[in-house]
């Protein structure tokens, strides 16, 4: 937290510092700290897909249902599509060096996290469409 704070004293147009303190914040369990830093994220890239999804988690915390449900949508209104290209052309070529050791691993490593990827979207695909849902029904009028 430090260390990205002083990034922020040299230069504060980074939103994804926000973001990483607003990040650190959130797991240590002060989500009035978490909320402000990733408001602040917002205010750089207010369709930042990540950003959203904290802020969607923060007010699920925080029992706000309304806020929850704004940020939810918000957040899959801006949901990534895909793994960006860079990540699969640099799996694909670190795949034709497979056979050094090192190489391997790393190739393998790539490979679980675009993997991983595709999981954890659907995971938050799937959450956050739920949550829409029960909030919607819940409340007919949100709509």
């Amino acid at each position: 937290i430090e260390l990205n704070k002083k990034i922020l004293s040299i230069d504060a147009k980074h939103y994804f510092v926000y973001y990483d303190i607003a990040e650190a914040f959130r797991q240590l369990g002060n989500t009035s700290a978490s909320l402000e830093y990733a408001k602040q994220a917002l205010e750089f890239n207010p369709k930042d897909f990540f950003t959203l999804q904290l802020m969607t988690l923060i007010y699920h915390q925080l029992n706000d249902h309304d806020k929850t449900y704004e940020y939810a949508k918000r957040s899959l209104e801006n949901l990534p599509k895909n793994v960006s290209r860079p990540p699969i052309k640099l799996y694909k070529t670190l795949k034709l060096f497979a056979i050094i050791p090192i190489i391997g691993k790393l190739s393998n490593n790539l490979h679980k996290e675009i993997n991983n990827w595709g999981s954890w979207r659907k995971n938050w695909s799937d959450w956050a469409t739920k949550y829409i849902s029960w909030y919607e029904n819940d409340r007919p009028n949100a709509r």
